[in-house]
């Protein structure tokens, strides 16, 4: 799934050296009035803590747009709990080990494994929201990240990119509804004009094999444009 990464190091320090790269590429949903506020600061001697979860899409890896991340923000402590191979039963065995970090911020990207696996786009998110209810019911701030387009070609499912597309659109929408009463923000990489479209998994710049995104750095192929929409909801989120 790793096939030929690039180290991503020049890039970040590039982006450490002459700032945060690009604009946000996604709307940043805020339920909160944290605008209103004073931040507190994130310096060493305070670094609120972040947890992200999903499938081998967001593993932490230099590469990768949670690597990226935590690359470019040391002032964060984050932890990469993300495990290839994942759907939401394996992502809600690991709450214990969330919860146990105590983290301000928790973002989950899941989907790209088990879309289809309930019995509709609304099974799929009522399971997602048993995970993330107790979560937020613990003080911790949710991000969802809506289910990126696939492409496949399966002998023994011949119409399964039609069908995971067209399910991942529901899911999305339902996320996106959501924001506010079950999730605190959506990380909307579906709606990104560039890695978003259901064409977009054809092209061998931004995904490797029509489901993984491209690992090149920041700015750089799928992963770079993952980080690019990542970064400032987080951000917000955190409140430094």
């Amino acid at each position: 799934m790793k096939g030929q990464r690039q180290s991503a190091r020049s890039f970040i320090v590039a982006a450490l050296l002459f700032g945060h790269w690009g604009a946000p590429a996604a709307v940043i949903r805020r339920t909160d009035s944290a605008s209103t506020v004073q931040a507190p600061q994130c310096t060493s001697a305070h670094r609120p803590v972040l947890v992200s979860e999903g499938d081998s899409i967001s593993i932490t890896y230099p590469g990768d747009y949670t690597g990226m991340y935590a690359e470019t923000h040391p002032w964060v402590e984050h932890h990469g709990l993300a495990v290839g191979g994942s759907g939401i039963p394996n992502v809600a065995a690991r709450a214990n080990q969330v919860r146990a970090l105590s983290p301000k911020v928790l973002t989950v990207l899941i989907g790209a494994n088990d879309a289809l696996t309930p019995f509709s786009a609304k099974a799929f998110v009522k399971d997602l929201f048993a995970y993330t209810d107790p979560m937020r019911a613990a003080g911790i701030k949710v991000a969802v990240g809506t289910i990126l387009p696939e492409h496949l070609e399966l002998p023994n499912n011949p119409n399964y990119t039609a069908r995971f597309n067209k399910r991942r659109g529901e899911i999305n929408a339902m996320l996106r509804r959501a924001v506010g009463s079950r999730i605190d923000a959506v990380i909307d990489f579906a709606a990104d004009p560039v890695i978003g479209p259901d064409a977009a998994a054809l092209d061998k710049r931004l995904f490797q094999d029509g489901v993984h995104p491209t690992s090149c750095g920041p700015g750089c192929g799928g992963q770079g444009r993952m980080a690019e929409i990542y970064a400032p909801v987080v951000d917000s989120l955190l409140g430094c």
